[in-house]
C-alpha cells in the first residue's frame, strides 16, 4: 500500500468520527431543547392550579370600582385628549434618554431612581396610585357577561419569591404568569419565577418602573415562545378583530386589579424611545408620545382617553432581525378594589385618575430584553 493511499484511509476515518461526534453533539443538544421545550410549556401550570383560582362572573358589582378617565369606545381612530386638570406641570428638559442600551445581553450601568414604593393602608389612585395595603389575596367580582376572574394568593407566592410583584393575564389567552421585578432586565431573562434556568424566562416588569404602577409608562417584558407560551401569542394583536375580541390587559397586585385596554401595536427598534420614556416632567410631553404611539400602531381600535391615563406597554422579540420588537400597549381603564378595612374611598385624586408629576426621565445604560 502506497504512503498516499495510508494517509488518505487515515483521512476517511478522522473525517467520519469527526462527523460522528458531532451527529452525536447536535442531537444530545436537540433532546435536552427538546426536553426543556416541554418542561417549559408545563412551567406555571403547577403554579396556576395552586395560586391562581379562576371564579365565575359575579352578578354583583365590585365593592369599589373607580374607573380612569380614559378607555373610551371604540369609535374611527384613536385620540388623546386635552388634559383637564389645573396646570400641566413645569416645562422639562427632554424626556428621551440620552444614551441606549447594548441589546438584550447588555448589563445595565446603573439604576435609576424608581418613584414610589407599594402603598400600604389604604386604595390606590387609578393612574398612578400604588396597590391597597391590608394583605390577602388580590380578587374582583366581574360584571354579568365578562370573562372570569382570578383570585390570586400573593402573599403565599412571595414566600416563594418575593421579587413577585403581581400577575398578569390577558382574558381569553394563555398569558396568565406571574410578574416578576428583578434588580435588573437580565435577572428573569433565564429564570422562571423560583429562580430556576429556564429557556423560556418570567414575564417581568421592567427595573426602573415603580412597583406600584404609578409611572405614566410601565413596561413588561416576555420572550416570544414558539409553542405559545409567554408572550408568544402577543403577534396575533396586529389583527384589530383579536384586539375586538381580547381588548384586556389585567395586572393583579395585592388588593386591587388593574385592567388596561389595548390601543396600539407596533414593530419598532430595540433603541426605540418607547423603552425610555417611563415619566415624564409634564403631561404635553406625555400627550405627545401618546399621539405617536397612535400614529404608529398597525391596528387602531380607536380608543379616546386624556394624558391623565397611565399605560403599560408590553414587549417581546419580533420575528423578523434581531434587534426588532414587538409592543402592545394598553391605557389604563379601570382600577377594582378589594374593600378597605375602613371602606375608605379614593381621594379626589384617584376619582380624576390623576398621574402624579415628577419622577423625570430615565438615564442612559437601560438593559432592554
Amino acid at each position: 500500500m502506497t504512503r498516499g493511499k495510508i494517509i488518505y484511509r487515515y483521512a476517511q476515518r478522522v473525517l467520519f468520527w469527526a462527523f460522528a461526534a458531532l451527529f452525536v453533539v447536535s442531537l444530545t443538544r436537540l433532546i435536552i431543547l427538546q426536553v426543556n421545550y416541554q418542561r417549559d410549556i408545563h412551567l406555571y401550570d403547577d403554579i396556576r392550579d395552586a395560586y391562581a383560582t379562576v371564579q365565575p362572573a359575579a352578578e354583583t358589582a365590585p365593592a369599589v370600582d373607580e374607573a380612569a378617565s380614559g378607555g373610551g369606545e371604540a369609535g374611527a381612530g384613536a385620540s388623546v385628549g386635552e388634559d383637564e386638570s389645573a396646570g400641566g406641570g413645569a416645562p422639562g428638559d427632554g424626556d428621551d434618554a440620552a444614551a441606549g442600551g447594548d441589546g438584550p445581553d447588555a448589563a445595565s450601568s446603573g439604576e435609576a431612581a424608581s418613584a414610589g414604593g407599594e402603598a400600604s393602608g389604604g386604595a390606590a389612585a387609578p393612574g398612578g396610585g400604588g396597590a391597597a395595603g391590608g394583605g390577602g389575596a388580590a380578587s374582583s367580582p366581574a360584571p354579568p357577561g365578562e370573562a372570569p376572574v382570578l383570585t390570586i394568593d400573593l402573599p403565599a407566592l412571595r414566600e416563594i419569591n418575593p421579587d413577585i410583584v403581581g400577575w398578569i393575564r390577558i382574558p381569553g389567552t394563555n398569558i396568565s404568569y406571574p410578574l416578576m421585578q428583578g434588580e435588573s432586565n437580565q435577572t428573569y431573562l433565564r429564570s422562571a419565577y423560583d429562580k430556576r434556568d429556564a429557556s423560556s424566562g418570567s414575564i417581568f416588569m421592567d427595573y426602573r418602573n415603580a412597583r406600584d404602577f404609578s409611572d405614566q409608562n410601565t413596561i413588561i417584558y416576555g420572550h416570544n415562545m414558539k409553542n405559545k407560551t409567554m408572550f408568544g401569542s402577543l403577534k396575533n394583536f396586529r389583527s384589530l378583530n383579536y384586539i375586538f375580541q381580547h381588548p384586556y390587559i389585567e395586572i393583579y397586585t395585592e388588593g386591587s386589579l388593574r385592567k388596561y385596554k389595548i390601543f396600539s401595536v407596533i414593530n419598532l427598534e430595540m433603541d426605540d424611545k418607547v423603552y425610555y420614556n417611563l415619566r415624564f416632567t409634564n403631561k404635553e410631553r406625555y400627550r405627545s408620545f401618546l399621539l405617536e404611539l397612535v400614529s404608529r400602531t398597525v391596528a387602531d381600535p380607536g380608543l379616546a382617553f386624556t394624558p391623565n391615563d397611565p399605560i403599560v406597554t408590553l414587549s417581546t422579540c419580533s420575528a423578523g432581525t434581531e434587534t426588532e420588537r414587538l409592543v402592545v400597549c394598553g391605557v389604563l381603564d379601570s382600577v377594582v378594589f378589594d374593600a378597605a378595612p375602613d371602606d375608605a374611598a379614593p381621594d379626589d385624586a384617584a376619582v380624576e385618575g390623576a398621574v402624579p408629576e415628577g419622577g423625570g426621565t430615565e438615564g442612559a445604560g437601560a438593559d432592554f430584553p
